[in-house]
């Protein structure tokens, strides 16, 4: 990983926990492939434009909770990107909370980069330091 992609990696998350929406809009690759992140329960994935709105949509939902930012820390991969960053936001339940088996409980966002854009972010579950446990709600997401 680049000294520039290390940097992108620091203001994608401190941008994403501030709600900063433009800034994350640079630093996404045009063509890039993002996670569906309001059908939690769901596996596939979307454009820029629509991964925009799905934050957009997140990020009102916080302030009208009366939340300004969202905490977050870093922790490594595990398994598919093993030894990459794992951003986790909200103790994984953010930007993403999946509330039913086969999930993991916290999710985490692994950026993958392609031209010192973000062009993949995937949703990583197994963390070097972080314990995950099974999901045991079985509800839907309310969205």
């Amino acid at each position: 990983m680049t000294s520039k992609q290390n940097r992108t990696e620091l203001i994608f998350a401190e941008s994403l926990a501030a709600f900063d929406i433009e800034t994350l809009t640079t630093l996404l690759h045009d063509k890039g492939i993002y996670p569906d992140i309001v059908n939690s329960n769901s596996e596939k994935t979307v454009k820029k434009d629509i991964f925009l709105n799905m934050l957009t949509w997140k990020f009102n939902e916080e302030k009208k909770a009366g939340n300004n930012s969202v905490d977050y820390y870093i922790d490594q991969c595990n398994y598919c990107k093993k030894g990459c960053n794992a951003f986790i936001f909200e103790e994984g339940k953010f930007p993403v909370k999946r509330t039913s088996i086969p999930f993991k409980e916290k999710s985490g966002l692994v950026l993958i980069f392609k031209e010192d854009k973000i062009f993949e972010i995937n949703l990583c579950t197994q963390f070097l330091k972080t314990k995950n446990k099974d999901c045991e709600y079985g509800i839907d997401a309310p969205f």
